[in-house]
């Protein structure tokens, strides 16, 4: 029996070799289009597609320089953009960026970089503008057209197949940032805010055009401030309007930490604003050398910060004021040692920065069964002037004859307990400053000495002379002779007491 040959039939021959034909073809042009796009990202006309790209994003110009790839990662030494009208940042730079594209977004119709690293971005911000000249005519400086980018991007350089065109990517997802040294602030020489060595992360939002950004380490340095505040930690978001930050923490003098929120638009119309607190601060890092050995404590605060003005609820923690003259006077006056060096359960005060000028109002100084200081304070400059409702326990000034009858005559009922108050004027400066207790108490003194029974005024005569120092040896000898001449003596030093007291205890910051 014969075997048979069996052939396929011409038309199952011709639709085998179709097949092959097109599998063949498909892959050709596969491979061409493959090939073709590889040889698309290493020419320059794709360099000057991401420059249209990002100015148009920018409305504004792009510069990179010469696209660098191995396999799938690209490099860009360095790269620059500017807005092509006015905002609230004049430029960005950038120097070793690298950036890697997972070809499986390709088929996708998306070119997908999973990360994109910088190895240092500046961040330009516009200077605060000029004061208007009266007569001046302003002058705008339009960019050119050739900045602002009107016109739509090609997708893909004129070369480019028909059919090839409509399968190159037309958008591009970038999933992360990363920035090693990010530097953000005003021209060079120019005032305002500035950040470096910071690190940041930035993250697509969830609405489109949004970032999130993560940063960490860096030097802050605010204007008007000399010390670096170094970052912790910032959390914020930026998009076309706004650099928001959420949360921000800082390291600053000592120990002291610093935290932020608040808003930084882009766009003119809107100030910048930010709160935050601030704790852990040291006072003998905050103070003049002048007060360093006067005041000691823990400053807490909560502040509010807007062009030209600083406002602060501020308290301090363990509070200790000594070696303040005024303090020193009535520690002689009533023979009370505890004034010498007063610790404060209680001290607060709302204050106000305004350039120089320094306001402080609702200020509260307290040490229990002690003193008691309420009042406002300005300082301008290095003037100083002030009124303070002074309040001082009944038992200190039993010791000083005319204190409670003529200087220390007001009393609170709904206030605390046990003290009786004065007004005190302060003036002078910070280095010296002057009141004008002092001289009502000698003032006081002198009279009640005067008008007191012979043993009342030497024993009087002999605290004054205890108060007084050196010279009071003097005063309290003269006193006695005093006391013990007729009357018509008595009658000269009630004229010029007054006149005889000043020359002999010092005055308060003389």
């Amino acid at each position: 029996m014969s075997r048979r040959s069996h052939r396929p039939s011409p038309i199952k021959q011709f639709i085998l070799w179709s097949l092959l034909a097109c599998v063949l073809i498909v892959t050709a042009l596969g491979l061409y289009g493959y090939f073709w796009v590889q040889s698309y990202l290493r020419s320059d006309a794709i360099r000057v597609m991401l420059e249209a790209r990002l100015g148009q994003l920018a409305q504004g110009e792009a510069k990179l320089t010469s696209l660098e790839w191995s396999g799938p990662a690209a490099y860009i030494s360095t790269a620059s953009l500017t807005p092509g009208q006015p905002t609230g940042w004049r430029k960005v730079e950038a120097e070793g960026v690298q950036s890697q594209v997972d070809w499986s977004g390709v088929r996708e119709g998306v070119w997908r970089v999973p990360v994109v690293t910088m190895d240092w971005l500046k961040l330009e911000l516009t200077p605060p503008p000029a004061p208007a000249v009266q007569g001046a005519t302003a002058v705008v400086e339009k960019a050119p057209a050739s900045v602002v980018a009107d016109s739509p991007t090609p997708v893909a350089p004129p070369s480019a197949p028909a059919w090839l065109q409509g399968w190159i990517p037309q958008r591009t997802d970038v999933q992360k940032v990363e920035v090693a040294s990010l530097e953000v602030g005003p021209p060079k020489g120019a005032l305002g805010t500035r950040l470096h060595e910071a690190r940041v992360v930035a993250k697509p939002a969830v609405d489109a055009g949004a970032w999130t950004l993560e940063g960490r380490g860096g030097k802050l340095l605010l204007p008007g401030w000399k010390d670096d505040l170094a970052l912790q930690v910032v959390n914020a978001r930026v998009d076309g309007r706004a650099l928001t930050i959420n949360h921000g923490a800082a390291r600053w003098l000592g120990d002291s930490e610093i935290t932020a929120r608040g808003e930084l638009p882009f766009q003119g119309g809107r100030p910048w604003k930010f709160t935050g607190a601030i704790t852990h601060l040291e006072l003998r890092h905050a103070l003049p050398p002048a007060w360093q050995n006067k005041l000691h404590g823990v400053l807490e605060a909560d502040y509010e910060v807007e062009p030209g003005v600083l406002s602060a609820s501020v308290t301090v923690k363990n509070g200790v004021v000594e070696n303040l003259p005024l303090l020193t006077r009535i520690a002689d006056f009533t023979r009370t040692d505890r004034f010498r060096r007063v610790a404060l359960e209680q001290a607060k005060g709302d204050v106000t920065r305004r350039g120089a000028d320094l306001e402080i109002r609702k200020l509260v100084l307290q040490s229990s069964g002690l003193l008691r200081i309420e009042g406002d304070l300005d300082i301008k400059g290095r003037d100083l002037s002030g009124i303070l409702q002074v309040g001082v326990s009944t038992d200190a000034l039993r010791w000083m004859p005319g204190a409670q009858t003529q200087v220390f005559t007001e009393s609170r009922p709904s206030g605390p307990p046990g003290f009786a108050w004065t007004e005190v004027r302060l003036t002078g400066t910070l280095d010296s400053p002057r009141e004008d207790l002092s001289n009502r108490l000698l003032a006081a003194m002198g009279k009640e000495l005067i008008a007191a029974p012979l043993g009342m005024a030497e024993k009087g005569i002999e605290v004054l002379g205890t108060a007084g120092g050196e010279p009071g040896k003097g005063a309290a000898e003269v006193g006695k002779e005093v006391l013990k001449t007729t009357e018509d003596a008595a009658g000269k030093v009630m004229e010029s007491g007054a006149d005889l007291l000043k020359g002999v205890v010092p005055l308060f910051g003389k």
